[in-house]
């Protein structure tokens, strides 16, 4: 089955990879300047990230609408339920240079915006947090740039 796309997100996905690129070297300068591990960690996550969304808009079929997204990718917003109690909560996935950070904003740096990348509706991810392992729903993923 043939994944849609819009004009609108392709021409975001495409400044988004350009965007990623220039910034890659400050990024890693800012925020991992001093461990090689997590250099490399940030190096091989940037990587499957961008080959995963080259592949999608290769194989993707522009639509004249505005679609659903088929993955997360930053600037997105997703829903998740919490697995243990049900509570559902609003994540926009965004760069962590990006400037301005606002209510629920969560950086693709973080644990979460990690565990979110390339991820469909319905999937299943586990986050790492300080009080334990948390395991989430992707319950919805919405385009927002």
């Amino acid at each position: 089955m043939q994944t849609l796309i819009s004009q609108e997100q392709l021409d975001h996905l495409n400044k988004q990879l350009s965007i990623i690129d220039d910034k890659r070297k400050r990024t890693i300068e800012q925020y991992f300047s001093k461990s090689p591990r997590e250099q490399h960690e940030f190096n091989n996550l940037i990587d499957n990230y961008v080959n995963g969304v080259k592949q999608f808009i290769k194989e993707a079929e522009k639509s004249s609408n505005k679609t659903n997204a088929p993955f997360v990718f930053i600037g997105c917003t997703v829903q998740l339920e919490d697995a243990a109690n049900g509570e559902v909560m609003e994540f926009h996935v965004v760069d962590p240079l990006q400037g301005r950070v606002e209510e629920n904003d969560v950086s693709y740096l973080s644990p979460v915006g990690r565990a979110l990348l390339l991820k469909k509706v319905g999937d299943e991810i586990k986050v790492k947090t300080p009080g334990g392992t948390v395991h989430y729903k992707i319950n919805a993923i919405e385009f927002r740039e």
